[in-house]
């Protein structure tokens, strides 16, 4: 009876979604079992696509006599070791100091994946600047650490990369600079871009393991360069530059926005209807698009945020309204969702809706966006409390289901976030949307800044 209801009334879709409520069912149940144990709601989106392939790929409709049968069959298959392997690997979860051969990836992936606030205590006082893709790196301005490649000095504050595996590690300065700060890393954590004093300038350079920092140079031999971000692959850099063919003075007129290659060497993206100076923030992960702001020469000047691409070169992306400027400083991985500050509220940009503003946090007066995820839908920055005297400033996490929320008092309901800290900033997100990091304090302090590293799933996998 069963097969004919299904075939006559029930497409695939519904009868995958019918099984899964039977999810805590399918283990370790004997199919002629009369016990009936709860039952656990679920629904189909949030099993990760990976597992829904394989259950389309592996239950044969036909064979199935009853949904004990295919309970059973699920749960093989949900049980598969291999399978579990894959979708670590696809997600790009740091396993690193996990054994070679792990015996059970989906327990491990369970345990990895619980949420979990932890403070990076060795970037006590750092800079924080941005995260990899995977969210098992950090970045920024640190004193140097035990491990430095290139300078002598340790106490330099320099460019970092910070893993749970190999702790901070410096990368050094350009030809024995003073500083160095690191911004951003390609998806395989290969390729580092920052900016690094060089003699008495400051220069855009690019780490890799193999070749250590090299400097990018300037646009027309300018006197400073900095990079902001880099494509997932690695090849293309964006940031600003000093155009050495442009006037220069101390307001930054000769500012302009740069992309980067190993080709082509740096190309300045030029400014907004001859406006004063440009700056890149971020690159989309396909390298497609670029964001950040620009002078807009028919606005008198005024800020924009901007969008380049090399069809359409660089476009305005307006302002909220009442707002006199705009500047973007995250974009996702297709270049479809844009996020940063217009006036005094952070937005949120997509080809179908313009420009629309993620709201305050409890009514507070400031906010800006400065990350988001690989897919668009979640956005973190900074903002300031309305709920709390003096509207301090507060990390949030926005999502279009939820709103803006204060991460801190997300984690408080969780009994995850520790006595007495604040959490000032969303910094950087992991392209998954599950690691967030930023920077805090204690409120029994002085106010020395520490980092933090958040783990939030987005959805329960199992």
């Amino acid at each position: 009876m069963f097969r004919s209801l299904f075939f006559t009334s029930l497409s695939f879709v519904s009868f995958l979604a019918l099984s899964t409520t039977h999810l805590s069912a399918m283990e370790g149940q004997n199919e002629d079992s009369t016990t009936s144990p709860p039952i656990h709601q679920a629904t189909i989106e949030f099993l990760p696509e990976e597992v829904l392939l394989h259950i389309f790929a592996s239950i044969n409709q036909r064979d199935v006599p009853s949904v004990a049968g295919t309970c059973k069959q699920w749960g093989q298959v949900m049980n598969d070791n291999q399978l579990w392997k894959v979708y670590a690997q696809r997600a790009q979860i740091d396993l690193n100091g996990s054994p070679s051969e792990v015996n059970d990836y989906k327990a491990l992936l369970k345990d990895l994946c619980k949420p979990s606030f932890t403070q990076i205590k060795s970037l006590e006082d750092s800079s924080l600047r941005g995260i990899s893709p995977d969210g098992s790196m950090l970045l920024g301005q640190a004193k140097a650490g035990p491990r430095v490649y290139g300078i002598k000095d340790k106490r330099r504050e320099t460019a970092f990369t910070w893993t749970s595996t190999d702790g901070l590690i410096s990368l050094g300065v350009l030809n024995n600079g003073s500083f160095s700060s690191s911004e951003a890393a390609s998806a395989n954590n290969s390729v580092v871009v920052g900016n690094s004093s060089d003699g008495n300038a400051q220069k855009a350079f690019r780490w890799t393991q193999t070749d250590r920092m090299e400097s990018l140079g300037t646009i027309n031999n300018g006197h400073m360069s900095e990079a902001e971000d880099i494509s997932a692959d690695g090849l293309v850099i964006v940031g600003s530059s000093i155009d050495g063919a442009v006037p220069y003075d101390r307001s930054g007129s000769a500012y302009r926005a740069f992309r980067w290659t190993k080709e082509g060497g740096m190309e300045s993206l030029s400014t907004l209807n001859n406006g004063s100076h440009s700056k890149a923030e971020g690159i989309s992960s396909d390298s497609l698009v670029i964001v950040g702001l620009s002078a807009d020469g028919a606005e008198h000047n005024q800020l924009r945020a901007i969008r380049w691409t090399r069809e359409d070169g660089m476009e305005s992306l307006g302002v909220l309204p009442g707002a006199n400027s705009s500047a973007a400083y995250g974009v996702n991985s297709d270049g479809s969702v844009i996020v940063g500050g217009s006036g005094n509220e952070p937005f949120v940009w997509t080809l179908e809706s313009g420009m629309k503003s993620l709201g305050a946090l409890n009514n507070g007066k400031y906010g800006i966006a400065h990350a988001v995820s690989g897919d668009g839908l979640v956005v973190g920055g900074s903002a300031n409390d309305g709920a709390q005297k003096d509207y301090p400033r507060r990390a949030f996490l926005w999502t279009a289901r939820k709103g803006m929320q204060s991460l801190e008092a997300l984690l408080m309901e969780k009994n995850l976030l520790p006595p007495h800290w604040r959490l000032s900033d969303v910094v950087a997100i992991s392209s998954d949307g599950t690691v967030l990091t930023g920077i805090g304090h204690l409120s029994t302090s002085t106010g020395t800044s520490l980092v933090w590293r958040v783990v939030l799933p987005r959805a329960t996998l199992f």
